[in-house]
């Protein structure tokens, strides 16, 4: 009998751009003017079936640096784990970062 397939439930959180803009009008804005592209905030993410909950996020000098290259190679290795993935906007949003 094959073994059920994996399925991992997960989520990101990202920081907010940084721009230099003159007004609060809403407009488009020309990349010259992002100061710091947004990033990685956290992950969390939970195998099915199980009850612990896991995370990783970016903190002190790494969240001031926009570095979040901890959080991405952890989810990297979890997402690599799992047979399906489950999460709300996963296709348009969470797998694009």
């Amino acid at each position: 009998m094959p073994a059920s397939p994996r399925i991992l439930i997960f989520d990101i959180e990202t920081a907010h751009n940084i721009i230099a803009k003159f007004d609060l009008k809403d407009e488009w804005i020309p990349h010259t003017n992002v100061i710091r592209e947004r990033f990685m905030i956290c992950a969390s993410w939970k195998w099915l079936g199980e009850t612990k909950t896991h995370a990783v996020a970016v903190t002190g000098k790494q969240a001031l640096a926009g570095d979040d290259s901890v959080v991405v190679k952890k989810l990297h290795q979890t997402l690599s784990e799992a047979d399906v993935w489950i999460g709300h906007n996963v296709l348009k949003f969470d797998l694009r970062w």
